[in-house]
């Protein structure tokens, strides 16, 4: 399932499907933005309104924040599972806080620290901008604020990725992680992307 069209999330699309003969599922604006990516592949159409049975898994798609066309999220639901997929989104629309408010777990994106990206000199002012803005990406103070408005205990497992090479760091996370979570078992819940160990959804 495709997010949106930017090329770190789209470029091996179709290469993958030709390998695996998956069927790629991506909304319309998506996939006629890049012809080629997709030339010769089998493709669903998925939008923000309706939602879509893949075998045993019911998938939600919903729309997100960020500077291209048509982004998305999902909601995979499956027996016990309701497993909410959230990167690259610069805010929290209310659709979004609805859609993924009863989730079991969850893979959110940490893309930046603040501190860190103030002091980056590699960005240029109008990137720092865009990173920031409401349709860039969620900063580490974003994504905890976010998870402190959900019931927790609810929660089982939370995938944190997307974190930048540049402007985050896994330690800066986790620190703020401790910080924001003081009970252990809140921190357990934690997993920093990429990582060997499988997890339970």
């Amino acid at each position: 399932m495709i997010t949106h069209a930017h090329s770190d999330h789209i470029k091996s699309a179709g290469a993958l499907h030709r390998k695996t003969q998956a069927p790629i599922y991506v909304n319309t604006a998506t996939r006629d933005s890049k012809p080629a990516i997709f030339a010769n592949c089998v493709t669903f159409d998925i939008n923000d309104t309706q939602e879509v049975q893949i075998g045993s898994m019911k998938v939600k798609p919903f729309s997100t924040k960020h500077d291209t066309t048509m982004p998305l999220g999902f909601v995979i639901s499956d027996k016990d599972t309701i497993f909410g997929y959230v990167t690259d989104t610069g805010s929290f629309s209310k659709t979004m806080r609805e859609a993924l408010k009863d989730c079991t777990s969850l893979m959110l994106e940490c893309d930046y620290d603040e501190k860190l990206l103030e002091e980056y000199e590699g960005y240029t002012t109008d990137l720092k901008d865009r990173i920031k803005s409401n349709f860039g990406h969620l900063s580490n103070t974003q994504a905890l604020d976010f998870l402190g408005s959900l019931d927790m205990e609810k929660l089982k497992t939370i995938v944190i990725g997307h974190l930048s090479e540049n402007t985050n760091s896994p330690a800066k996370l986790t620190e703020r992680i401790k910080n924001y979570f003081p009970n252990p078992n809140h921190q357990s819940k934690f997993h920093i992307a990429p990582f060997d160990n499988a997890v339970e959804l």
